[in-house]
């Protein structure tokens, strides 16, 4: 589930403001983001009172991508999956691999690549791609396919038979 959750912020964030956009729709689209993201009130806030940015696009990569705190963030749930993971054990490589993707996130300049949105497009993007190679990595880690079941046939019958 958090990997998914991080996929579909991450595949919503590149299609909605990965390409330029005039400024009067860029804000409509930033604000109808955060309003999937459950974020709009946490966003509201912060712009009141002046302790996030002002940019509805900054704002919007920093609270579902870059927040720890946010449980819709993409880095909140990468932490969480490092934790869940590294809990699991197993002696996999996915736990690093996720771990990269987290600082990734942490590294992220948020006001740099709100100026470029091709930039933003292809980062989210190869996030994105990213977070698919990982899914399918815990799924072949994890879980593992059951051999087909065949019913066995009673030799006795049940009264359904009975001629």
């Amino acid at each position: 589930l958090r990997v998914e959750r991080a996929q579909r912020t991450a595949d919503l964030i590149a299609r909605t403001l990965g390409s330029e956009l005039a400024p009067v729709i860029e804000g409509l689209v930033t604000d109808a983001v955060l309003r999937v993201g459950d974020s709009i009130i946490t966003h509201r806030r912060r712009t009141a009172m002046g302790t996030g940015p002002a940019d509805g696009l900054e704002s919007v990569l920093e609270l579902l991508v870059q927040d720890a705190q946010n449980p819709r963030s993409l880095r909140f749930q990468l932490d969480r999956l490092v934790a869940d993971l590294e809990l699991i054990g197993g002696g996999t490589t996915i736990p690093d691999a996720v771990a990269t993707l987290r600082d990734r996130v942490k590294a992220m300049d948020a006001a740099e690549l709100s100026e470029q949105p091709a930039e933003l497009a292809s980062f989210v993007g190869t996030l994105s791609t990213e977070l698919r190679s990982v899914n399918d990595a815990i799924e072949q880690a994890y879980f593992v396919r059951q051999a087909r079941r065949r019913a066995l046939l009673p030799s006795w019958s049940t009264p359904w038979q009975v001629v």
